[in-house]
């Protein structure tokens, strides 16, 4: 009973994995696992979110994941960090209890990768297409574990989010953002664009390597990491512009079969069947649909380090999924490897390697830390930041609510989580994918 109240604490106050895709908490804190990995590796470069998170909130994240510890059944709990950050490991390590420990990441990418880090820290391999619990592990963001101790011990909402907003702004920071704000007014905090620019940019939500485009009215929310400034004409935000039909007949004209994207897949390296270059194959040559992409991780390594040709296998993959998807065919793919790639450990992409390569060099900084809260005057909130149904309004316009109010439910017995305001102020817009309020 114990635990069925606490899982309903961290569902009643919405908490969702603040570092991917959105998977409501409380779900999978309801598995049965042997391990929980707190995914602390924040490996796309240019982010400090959550290194911000653990600087301010050590005690807190660490209690977190002793109760994820606690709802899983598990016997430890590891905090997989990379080892260069060494202040915030002293740090953990004054609230560390007998059954967690920390585990020291190298400085590479993707180890933040949730099947990466389950090889990295436990040397187990999750199955093609499947997910730690298959191995008996649970992995939850950093973050995810602050907000499951709010959640807990303070009965607090998930109405504010740690978030990095960097590349050609003025002054560069990280702060803790209410959700719902506009990422315009993230981009005025941080003095704006860069001039040399002349208003001719691009956004991106998350990091470099897996973020996606947004505009500029485009809100934070619970998954959101970073916020990213780009010049336009900038490689990453080419190749995420390109248009699908454009990136197959590339891949049709230029593939040379070189297999270097193979070699660095990290998918491939850990023993699964996921190799790039045959996926290139089966569009260029073969003039056929390859479920093996479906195994894809979209990590972009391919795509930004690897290809000579300047090429997109990731891309490729994204919109054969898709197809297939459309076609009714899900994902065949379910071995379970006996061992990883022989050469693996000397195919790990550093991350300052990585930055050359992307062309980062000169958005790589530490950003500001601001201390207090950025608080606008409106918020958007959308009724969907989560893997499930999206949350149902329950409060019109006109209504008044307060920070913290519950102004969208998930049905009793579906898969999502609830949303809060995080301003006080009036309704002013309710549709199918928001509510906007005003102080």
């Amino acid at each position: 009973m114990e635990k069925t109240r606490i899982r309903k604490q961290i569902k009643d106050n919405g908490v969702v994995g603040a570092g991917g895709a959105g998977f409501p908490a409380y779900f999978k804190l309801s598995s049965s696992a042997d391990t929980v990995i707190a995914n602390a590796a924040e490996c796309e470069p240019l982010l400090y979110s959550d290194k911000e998170l653990l600087r301010r909130h050590p005690e807190e994240f660490i209690k977190g994941l002793q109760l994820a510890v606690q709802l899983t059944g598990a016997s430890r709990g590891i905090i997989a960090i990379k080892g260069k950050y060494k202040d915030i490991i002293s740090t953990l390590e004054k609230f560390l209890s007998s059954e967690l420990e920390i585990f020291r990441l190298p400085d590479a990418y993707p180890v933040g990768d949730e099947q990466v880090l389950v090889w990295e820290t436990l040397k187990r391999i999750v199955p093609e297409g499947g997910i730690p619990i298959n191995v008996g592990v649970v992995v939850q963001n950093a973050a995810t574990l602050y907000n499951i101790y709010n959640a807990v011990e303070k009965n607090l909402p998930v109405i504010k989010k740690f978030v990095t907003v960097t590349g050609a702004v003025e002054k560069p920071f990280v702060a803790e953002v209410a959700i719902g704000t506009e990422i315009s007014k993230l981009i005025e905090f941080a003095g704006g664009v860069k001039k040399e620019l002349n208003n001719r940019f691009e956004i991106l939500e998350g990091g470099p390597m897996t973020g996606k485009l947004v505009p500029l009215n485009h809100p934070v929310s619970k998954t959101t990491g970073g916020v990213i400034v780009f010049p336009e004409n900038h490689y990453i935000i080419h190749q995420l512009k390109s248009r699908a039909s454009v990136i197959i007949k590339k891949a049709q004209s230029f593939c040379c079969m070189c297999r270097s994207c193979t070699e660095v897949c990290p998918r491939y390296l850990i023993g699964h069947n996921m190799k790039p270059d045959q996926i290139m194959k089966s569009v260029s040559i073969l003039n056929e649909l390859d479920t093996r992409a479906f195994l894809c991780c979209e990590c972009g390594l391919c795509e930004v380090y690897a290809c000579p040709l300047d090429l997109s296998p990731r891309l490729v993959a994204r919109q054969i999924k898709a197809q297939l998807l459309e076609k009714g065919i899900k994902n065949p793919h379910h071995t379970i490897p006996g061992n990883v790639h022989s050469v693996r450990e000397f195919r790990q992409i550093p991350s300052n390697r990585l930055i050359m390569k992307a062309n980062l060099q000169k958005y790589n900084q530490t950003p500001e830390s601001i201390t207090s809260p950025i608080l606008p005057d409106s918020v958007s909130i959308f009724l969907q930041q989560h893997i499930g149904v999206p949350a149902k309004s329950v409060v019109k316009v006109g209504e008044k609510v307060r920070e913290g109010q519950v102004i969208a439910r998930v049905d009793e017995n579906s898969l999502g989580a609830d949303i809060h305001s995080s301003i006080s102020g009036t309704v002013v817009e309710v549709n199918d994918k928001l509510i906007n309020i005003k102080k």
